[in-house]
């Protein structure tokens, strides 16, 4: 990419992942730390990509505003692990230590805060790139938006896309909301 670029994480999403992925550990006084070990180890990795930009996405707690539309969304959801509940403010102080905006908006998920960046970031002549393995997020891929698995750590591809739904990412929606997600409820 030429232009100046933003990376855009969808931090619960990152979160969790390194917290299943990295054994428990603990701090000093006993507290769960393999979340925040591991989310401090990619966003050095990201680091080094040098974006030109770079933030983070969070999720509001408590219920928003898909909740009201459909108060069973999530319904089939299990409970946020105990151990990883603790870790979140001090990801979120971290994140204030490397001086890496934190974009949370009450009654919005961090898929609609992604969704909005990646919108006004192309507008404004930036390419983006958005950090998750989330699936919901791959309509977002089009000229100038790539998504960046840091699970798999490589780059979503058209191809990637299509074997995943059949269609190209501009269709990505329509097989969403034609399929649903069991995952949503």
């Amino acid at each position: 990419m030429s232009r100046d670029c933003i990376y855009i994480i969808d931090t619960f999403s990152l979160m969790f992942q390194v917290f299943h992925a990295i054994p428990p550990m603990t701090g000093t006084q006993g507290q769960p730390t393999n979340a925040v070990f591991g989310f401090t180890r990619d966003i050095f990795a990201i680091r080094d990509r040098k974006p030109a930009f770079l933030v983070c996405a969070f999720d509001s707690p408590g219920p928003g505003k898909r909740d009201e539309i459909y108060d069973k969304y999530k319904a089939n959801r299990a409970e946020m692990p105990e151990d990883l509940r603790p870790q979140i403010p001090l990801i979120k102080q971290l994140l204030q230590g490397f001086r890496i905006p934190i974009l949370e908006v009450d009654g919005w998920e961090a898929d609609d805060i992604i969704a909005t960046v990646t919108t006004q970031s192309v507008a404004h002549g930036l390419d983006v790139v958005i950090v998750s393995s989330d699936k919901d997020l791959m309509q977002l891929y089009k000229k100038g938006v790539r998504i960046f698995d840091p699970m798999k750590n490589k780059f979503i591809s058209e191809e990637d896309i299509f074997t995943k739904f059949g269609v190209d990412a501009s269709k990505v929606i329509d097989v969403q909301s034609l399929a649903g997600d069991s995952s949503d409820n």
